[in-house]
């Protein structure tokens, strides 16, 4: 075992968590105040290549540095394999003794299993008088399905004690950070955090979430410490917990020349934004829901001379503002309201062709839902249908309209169905694109062009949804 303690800097909050703004860090600080933050590295032989990487390292550097800032009794790092012993307290003077540690951090097989580990770890603080609460940090490469089922059992095992001794379901959370991008690893994370989640009518506690270590930035660092602790982050991402106009005081305020031009095709496109307002987006689906209408109109608004046109699927109301305005409630079908919206514009289209007239501008529909229920609603037969009414001779251009589904929320059966609809082998034109809004980082200009350009641009669209780990630099 390795243990790292070290004294908060308040220099290193400022200067990892930069890009928000002092509100921002000031709620990342507040969640994070009463815990104490655990960081365990599952230092195996295959993680050492990957730990080579400039990027991976620095983000390892960052979090480290940001927990060791925000833990003030010093936070722990525990390596699973070996025995040495890290006893540093950092004052402020040796500001590369964290860096130093992870650079010197042994690789090695044949100790402990993680979940042995974790076990350990979570039986210590057992005989503690547990005045804080604990947030697991777990950095690993590679897990097999054997370690699934163990981990899998002492996660449950530790619900049930959680639950027997009365204690808050925030006390522990557990947050797993892939390094790499192992299949089978992000398969068996992905089980651990939404297959463990239970209908909130049931004694399960969600207490875990997963993170892929990606590019370097706040608004990952933010997921990977409040991802296992708040639900909402652990759902929606950061946004959930950075509040109104995050994503837009994060983004550079000078993207680059391509990112640009690439902006500029939202000019030849009416954007309509559909959200959606029914009784199953949760609070947190709500929230987040509302960030991404902000990032929306303030990045599409000016591009569209006209003004973009924003509908809601249970409220019959202009826009003027959301969360004071309404709550999400009712149970109308987003298929119906989006079906009446397109067929709406493709019939005054089909109008002006008719009658020799320049039609209207192609229209950017962008669907921001949590997905819920949309399978059963006939969205798959109504991509079908749309495509096959476009791809007719009657229709000059063969992107006249092109559908963007934002997806708030992580649930997998939702990305399921979004891939299948993305990918509708039936459509006779691709008309849809699918973007996991968790997924669209302000720091990575290609992210956020997809979600605004997918429906509409083959580029975008062909674009995977996870394509900025760090994969492509290790391999």
């Amino acid at each position: 075992m390795g243990i790292l303690q070290s004294s908060p800097s308040k220099n290193a909050i400022k200067e990892i968590l930069g890009e928000l703004t002092s509100s921002q860090r000031g709620k990342v600080k507040k969640e994070l105040k009463s815990y104490d933050i655990v960081l365990i590295a599952n230092n195996t032989k295959s993680m050492e290549n990957i730990c080579k990487d400039d990027d991976v390292r620095d983000t390892l550097v960052n979090l480290a540095k940001i927990a060791d800032a925000l833990d003030c009794d010093g936070f722990d790092l525990h390596l699973v394999n070996g025995s040495q012993k890290y006893n540093l307290q950092q004052r402020g003077k040796d500001q590369d003794a964290i860096a130093k540690l992870l650079k010197d951090m042994p690789f090695l097989d044949g100790g402990l299993s993680l979940s042995d580990k974790l076990r350990e770890l979570v039986n210590a603080y057992k005989e503690t008088p547990r005045k804080k609460k604990m947030n697991y940090i777990v950095l690993l490469s590679e897990c097999n399905h054997e370690q699934k089922g163990k981990l899998q059992e002492f996660i449950e095992e530790t619900v049930t004690w959680m639950q027997a001794t009365k204690l808050s379901p925030r006390q522990i959370g557990f947050q797993f950070v892939q390094i790499g991008n192992n299949r089978q690893t992000r398969g068996i994370l992905h089980h651990l955090d939404a297959q463990l989640k239970q209908p909130r009518d049931t004694k399960t506690w969600d207490i875990v979430d997963r993170t892929t270590l990606r590019a370097p930035n706040a608004t990952i660092i933010v997921k990977i410490l409040l991802g296992g602790i708040l639900r909402r982050v652990d759902d929606n991402g950061a946004g959930a917990l950075l509040g109104p106009n995050w994503f837009l005081s994060i983004w550079r305020e000078d993207p680059s020349k391509l990112m640009k031009k690439q902006m500029q095709l939202l000019v030849d496109y009416d954007t309509v934004v559909l959200v959606d307002d029914s009784a199953t987006m949760s609070e947190a689906n709500w929230q987040t829901a509302c960030d991404a209408l902000d990032m929306l109109i303030n990045l599409t608004g000016e591009r569209d001379t006209d003004g973009i046109d924003v509908h809601f699927v249970n409220h019959d109301t202009r826009f003027e503002g959301l969360k004071t305005f309404f709550r999400p409630q009712g149970n109308a079908s987003l298929k119906v309201k989006l079906e009446s919206l397109v067929d709406q514009y493709l019939d005054e289209i089909s109008e002006q062709l008719s009658k020799g007239e320049t039609p209207g501008k192609p229209v950017n529909y962008i669907v921001i839902t949590n997905g819920i229920g949309l399978k059963d609603q006939g969205m798959k037969e109504f991509v079908i249908e749309t495509a096959g009414r476009l791809d007719t001779k009657q229709f000059e251009h063969k992107k006249t309209i092109g559908i963007q589904f934002l997806q708030i929320g992580n649930d997998k059966q939702v990305t399921k169905f979004f891939n299948e609809l993305d990918d509708t082998p039936e459509a006779k034109l691709d008309i849809v694109d699918t973007t996991l809004y968790q997924d669209v980082d302000p720091i990575l200009d290609d992210t956020v062009a997809k979600a605004l350009l997918g429906g509409i641009s083959q580029k975008f669209d062909d674009k995977p949804r996870k394509s900025h780990t760090f994969q492509s630099n290790i391999s």
